[in-house]
């Protein structure tokens, strides 16, 4: 016979289990499954500023259709867009902060060497027209040519094609300019801050030169590149883009049986200039000692912070603009 506590304590776990089964004979519904809480989006994260040159370089760049796509162009502080031989522009690619790599390098023509002059910039080219090698090898003057007097500042990239394989990096620029002895150019003077006046809202900007053509149009942010209808790209795939663009219009002529030209940009004319979607009409003018003076009226023109395009054209019906 069995203690009466020992009786109990059956009893009361023969309930419990009766209980256990009652409940595993019953049909209930799942809880619902708790709603995932959204991650936010990781903040976009902004590259750190190139490291200064504490100067200025100003390089010469292939394009070409065989040249593209290019190297450096897109983190340029200012690009000047002109003719060269033929129906094709090249590039002058201002630069005061370091890029590793720029190109491909081309030829020096007179007009590009103009604008580095006033700026006491060096600029870095592979050979040139007679005239433009006349004035670089004159006393003075921070010449880098890669055929002449700068080999060591350039390389040659053996998956491209020559004469479309040539660049160059301001690291190496620096170490030959230090090494000839040469000063870095002064900071392109670039009037920042808000325009006094409205402009014109304007999406597209298209340019061309006989059977080239480039665009650029407003994203809401910035101004994207196109040429011959296809996006402008560089070799790592970035979009080439700009804040700023000024497009000028000077006279031009070919002056030999090869087609090199002469193209003027002292003196004045006509202009456009557009920023943050807006257009404004106005005029250029520079002397042969300084850089580009800009107006649209009586107002300079000021630009947001970001790169300046200047774009060459010789009639003002190779630009046409289309409205937001």
């Amino acid at each position: 016979m069995q203690p009466p506590r020992f009786t109990r304590f059956a009893a009361v776990v023969a309930g419990l289990a009766g209980v256990a089964l009652a409940a595993c004979g019953q049909t209930s519904s799942p809880s619902p499954a708790p709603a995932p809480v959204p991650v936010p989006a990781p903040a976009p994260v902004t590259p750190p500023p190139a490291p200064p040159l504490g100067g200025t370089l100003a390089i010469m760049v292939d394009n070409l259709r065989e040249a593209r796509p290019q190297a450096g162009i897109d983190r340029a502080t200012a690009v000047v867009e002109a003719l060269a031989e033929g129906p094709i522009t090249r590039f002058e690619v201002f630069v005061d902060h370091r890029i590793e790599k720029i190109g491909p390098v081309r030829s020096l023509r007179p007009y590009f060497a103009t604008l580095a002059q006033p700026l006491g910039a060096p600029v870095a080219h592979a050979g040139g027209s007679p005239d433009a090698l006349n004035m670089v090898r004159l006393p003075g003057w921070p010449d880098l040519d890669e055929i002449y007097n700068a080999a060591p500042a350039f390389w040659r990239d053996p998956r491209r094609e020559p004469p479309h394989n040539l660049y160059t990096s301001t690291d190496k620029l620096l170490a030959m300019v230090q090494q000839k002895g040469y000063p870095l150019g002064e900071p392109i003077p670039i009037p920042r801050g808000a325009m006094a006046s409205s402009g014109t809202a304007v999406k597209d900007i298209r340019l061309r030169w006989y059977s080239y053509s480039a665009s650029w149009t407003w994203d809401g942010r910035h101004y994207v590149r196109s040429e011959d209808g296809t996006p402008h790209t560089t070799e790592d795939g970035t979009r080439v883009q700009a804040d700023n663009i000024a497009v000028i219009v000077a006279p031009d002529r070919i002056v030999d049986q090869a087609g090199r030209r002469q193209i003027i940009l002292t003196g004045s004319g006509q202009a456009w200039f557009f920023r943050s979607g807006q257009a404004y009409q106005g005029t250029w003018s520079r002397s042969a000692a300084g850089w580009f003076q800009f107006y649209t009226g009586n107002e300079p023109m000021r630009w947001s912070n970001g790169p300046v395009w200047i774009e060459v054209i010789s009639n003002p019906s190779w630009l046409t603009t289309n409205p937001i």
